[in-house]
């Protein structure tokens, strides 16, 4: 059976290197590298304080997707009131915010 050629190189790439140290490579050659996520976290920050009544519709399982876990405490602590609501009840109840 044949392999392709640069097979070994991906393989070799998953098994040694992998997301880890891509992650890693980025936040040393992008330093300032904003995640789309974080972007949209920072902007719903900038209209929500103690005074607003926010309801989520669609709210999924995370306020914002993953791996922004400390903005989006930050973000779910301004409101005065925060509902979410979902069709699909598994997500809402592993929703924390």
């Amino acid at each position: 059976m044949k392999r392709r050629p640069n097979f070994w190189i991906a393989d070799l790439w998953k098994r040694l290197l992998g997301r880890n140290i891509m992650m890693r490579l980025m936040c040393l050659l992008l330093p300032n590298l904003l995640w789309n996520q974080e972007i949209h976290g920072q902007t719903l920050g900038g209209y929500v304080n103690d005074t607003t009544r926010w309801l989520d519709a669609g709210c999924g399982e995370r306020l914002l997707a993953g791996g922004v876990k400390d903005p989006e405490r930050v973000l779910a602590a301004k409101p005065r009131l925060m509902v979410g609501v979902d069709l699909a009840s598994a997500a809402l109840r592993r929703n924390r915010a």
